[in-house]
């Protein structure tokens, strides 16, 4: 959906004095923050019996990325896919994601590390995102079969919004969606006839 925004704030100290800014028109997401909210708050509930400690989450707005973010959302990343009545999700874990995801079930510490997951770690990650993926429901609809499947790429995605892990570490999990809502209808006006006078 196209929406009225603005250009960012200038930061060059010669555009310092603007106090208006120029007003375009942006693809802005029509998912729905609560729905967005649902997943995350039951992402976080799923983490808490994962890791097994209080996980604290934080939920970053819906967004639809331009074709260049969308390489860079992918680059390196482990991705499972969930097939909804409504749309399909995807499950986005970047490598230092799944590291760091890995380790924490594991209560090691793995921030910063770059090497590949052993098959064990993979396996654990697999199972995590497996989880992850029941919190679906709010944005995908019902699920269609209860297999998660990894795919290589997520072509045809037009929603992502992420859930950034802050303790008891640090990790983001993506989350992409196979079509962006229609919007919710708002209220509208109709001319009134105008009455005869006689």
């Amino acid at each position: 959906m196209r929406s009225l925004g603005f250009a960012p704030a200038p930061r060059h100290r010669c555009d310092a004095g603007k106090r208006v800014r120029e007003a375009r028109f942006e693809r802005r997401s029509s998912l729905p923050a609560s729905a967005a909210c649902v997943v995350a708050n039951g992402v976080r509930e799923t983490l808490t019996a994962l890791l097994g400690a209080p996980v604290t989450l934080r939920l970053f707005e819906p967004v639809i990325p331009d074709p260049y973010a969308w390489d860079a959302i992918a680059r390196d990343a482990t991705i499972y896919r969930v097939r909804g009545s409504v749309a399909d999700a995807a499950i986005v874990l970047r490598a230092s994601d799944a590291i760091a995801l890995a380790g924490a079930i594991f209560g090691e510490p793995a921030a910063g590390q770059e090497r590949a997951l052993s098959p064990i770690e993979r396996d654990v990650v697999d199972r995590a995102a497996g989880a992850i993926a029941a919190n679906m429901i709010a944005v995908c609809g019902a699920r269609e079969g209860r297999v998660v499947e990894r795919v290589a790429a997520i072509d045809g995605f037009v929603t992502f919004f992420e859930l950034s892990m802050e303790s008891p570490v640090e990790a983001r999990i993506g989350v992409a969606l196979s079509r962006d809502p229609a919007p919710e209808p708002r209220g509208s006006s109709a001319a009134a006839a105008p009455l005869d006078s006689e």
